[in-house]
């Protein structure tokens, strides 16, 4: 009898785990329009300063695809432990993986070149 509750409770884990990868992933999308409609209605205007706008767009738009491929990784290493639990879920991390990946790069990418930017002082003035 326990070892058919440890198979269940290793599915569940296995389904939660790719659950999550997907949903975080996905989440930018509704995350970044709310913030969009927020610039559009002016709010921005009432934080503290830049930072503020920084911090807020970086929870937004970073850190919910990272958790997506931290979540996809979790997931497929329970899956290639335990092959026989993974069902439809391999596919259901591999693409919350993917999809933080192709969300995350840009943002790394971004965030490099505003480094690159302030380590050599390079002057870039928008007109």
């Amino acid at each position: 009898m326990e070892g058919g509750r440890d198979r269940n409770d290793s599915r569940h884990a296995v389904r939660n785990w790719s659950v999550a990868s997907l949903c975080s992933s996905l989440s930018v999308f509704p995350l970044g329009m709310a913030a969009a409609l927020l610039d559009f209605m002016g709010a921005w205007k009432y934080l503290p300063g830049p930072t503020a706008v920084t911090d807020i767009f970086f929870v937004i738009c970073v850190l919910p695809p990272v958790a997506g491929v931290i979540c996809g990784r979790v997931a497929l290493k329970k899956i290639a432990a335990r092959p026989e639990l993974a069902g439809n879920f391999k596919r259901i991390a591999m693409a919350g993986k993917l999809i933080g990946y192709i969300l995350a790069i840009p943002w790394v990418l971004y965030v490099a070149l505003l480094l690159i930017v302030d380590i050599f002082e390079i002057g870039i003035h928008f007109h």
